[in-house]
């Protein structure tokens, strides 16, 4: 994996390349000079959707990889190399956020083939509480479903998500208003 970054026009650019593919984020201002050195700082992120693309192509399980942070500027470059530990399980990994939920949270998970989704909400009964998605078709990449309380009671519940490539299930509070 490599990680390029670079002044371009005045602004920081930087490109993350895995074995999964490539993706790239722009810079922007962090609030100044910070730490006064006299040079406006800039920081650059990439999104969880960008980090899934990047490792979709690790092996599954738990693998040593090694990346490079390459800083260029008008008259200087620099490398830094970063060691990491890359975790792909078997199946899917579901992230739900924030859990607690008040309002709205978000179930994100990887589909590492294109096909169809069923994300259930279940009450501690077992009963369906409410469906996102009943079969619909989603393609190869991050899935993000935005998850709502409406109708969903102070309490503990269970997500279920089923998918071609596996299934995953996990547990989240809903807190009262």
């Amino acid at each position: 994996m490599r990680i390029e970054t670079g002044i371009v026009q005045g602004a920081l650019r930087a490109t993350l390349v895995g074995p999964g593919g490539r993706v790239e984020a722009s810079g922007v201002a962090a609030g100044g000079d910070l730490d006064g050195n006299g040079i406006e700082e800039q920081r650059v992120g990439f999104t969880t959707a960008d980090l899934a693309t990047v490792f979709s192509g690790a092996p599954v399980g738990t693998h040593r990889s090694h990346a490079e942070l390459l800083i260029r500027c008008e008259s200087w470059a620099s490398s830094i190399p970063i060691d990491l530990t890359v975790i792909r399980p078997e199946g899917i990994a579901v992230v739900m956020a924030p859990n607690p939920l008040r309002e709205k949270a978000q179930i994100q998970f990887f589909m590492p083939a294109p096909g169809p989704v069923r994300v259930e909400i279940l009450g501690v009964d077992g009963r369906r509480a409410a469906i996102l998605a009943d079969g619909a078709r989603h393609e190869a990449g991050m899935v993000q479903l935005p998850l709502y309380r409406h109708n969903l009671l102070p309490g503990l519940y269970f997500y279920r998500v089923v998918t071609g490539s596996g299934s995953a299930s996990g547990r989240f509070v809903v807190l009262g208003f």
